[in-house]
């Protein structure tokens, strides 16, 4: 799972788009990961240890998934 992330970081340094099949596969796993926090504490973790260019497509779910945990 992290070797994912790190993965996707590579892409992201290299300023390279990703391959739809790894972003659809990625979004899917992030999904999975939301749906298992169950605290806010959990939610920030994961959300920090995402890069930061995925956090900025993803900020609207984990602001979604806060509130649900509120």
């Amino acid at each position: 799972k992290c070797i994912a992330l790190f993965g996707l970081g590579l892409y992201i340094y290299a300023g390279e788009d990703l391959p739809e099949g790894e972003r659809e596969g990625l979004h899917s796993e992030l999904d999975a990961k939301l749906a298992a926090c169950g605290s806010v504490d959990d939610l920030t973790a994961l959300f920090k240890s995402l890069p930061e260019a995925l956090r900025r497509d993803v900020t609207d779910k984990f602001a979604a998934r806060k509130k649900e945990l509120a």
